[in-house]
């Protein structure tokens, strides 16, 4: 047997494949290309791979015109200025291998030298005060080197989220790039982040209970697939409801 923490090790994702155990992965983006390869029994059931993520990253970004001048004092377009990327993600083996194969040289491809910073993920409660620190000093950073446009390449939402309260307190807006790990429709319906914050902000995703507003998802929409209304309807026949995109998301999830 295997005890599995969450997020899994990867002692714990070797004694599964030793034991010919598949391993059913729901968590949001984590595992890169290698470690699929090396543990052929990780199954990820929604999304995309970290690598993945970190090739298609800046495509969308092109299509969307989001490199055009932005004025980080108001949070709105310029009529004229530079364009300065500003990439903030984790150091740890999986996102840094993304971001230094992928996710910079695509940037390098469209003449952006994106100013990078890179911070330790959390993996014990502990952590919490010395990451929001870092990401405190990474914000610090980006707005003392005229940073216009931040990307906040991660997993699940807690560096966006201390990232746009550090902003909003020294009155930087830059222009945002998100996708649904960054849950932007959940911070913003918790006010985690503002309709300020929000302006000129592109993205894509591929959770559409995260990502979009509860008033034009519902379970009976055109974002809907069938397996989500039985869902919908089995936690309905059960009293169970949600109070948020975010709580019905994740319910949805488990």
């Amino acid at each position: 047997a295997c005890a599995v923490p969450v997020p899994a090790p990867a002692s714990s994702l070797g004694c599964s494949a030793k034991g010919g155990l598949p391993r059913l992965a729901d968590a949001l983006p984590a595992p890169g290309a290698a470690e699929f390869k090396k543990y052929r029994n990780l199954l990820e059931q929604g999304y995309a791979n970290v690598d993945r993520l970190a090739a298609y990253h800046v495509t969308p970004r092109v299509a969307q015109k989001y490199f055009t001048p932005w004025n980080s004092a108001t949070g709105q377009p310029a009529a004229t200025g530079p364009v300065k990327v500003g990439l903030l993600t984790y150091n740890d083996t999986v996102f840094s291998h993304a971001v230094t194969t992928y996710l910079i040289p695509a940037l390098k491809r469209q003449g952006y030298d994106p100013v990078l910073v890179k911070i330790a993920q959390n993996t014990t409660a502990s952590d919490v005060g010395a990451q929001s620190a870092a990401v405190k000093s990474a914000q610090l950073t980006f707005a003392s080197r005229g940073v216009t446009q931040v990307i906040i390449f991660e997993a699940k939402a807690g560096l966006s989220q201390f990232f746009l309260a550090d902003a909003r307190s020294q009155q930087y807006y830059p222009r945002y790039a998100f996708n649904s790990a960054n849950g932007p429709q959940a911070l913003l319906t918790a006010g985690l982040m503002t309709s300020q914050q929000a302006n000129g902000a592109v993205g894509y995703g591929w959770l559409p209970n995260l990502d979009l507003d509860p008033s034009i998802n519902p379970d009976n929409g055109p974002y809907a697939n069938p397996l989500r209304r039985k869902c919908a309807a089995v936690m309905k026949s059960h009293g169970i409801s949600f109070t948020s995109s975010n709580a019905q998301g994740i319910g949805y999830v488990a």
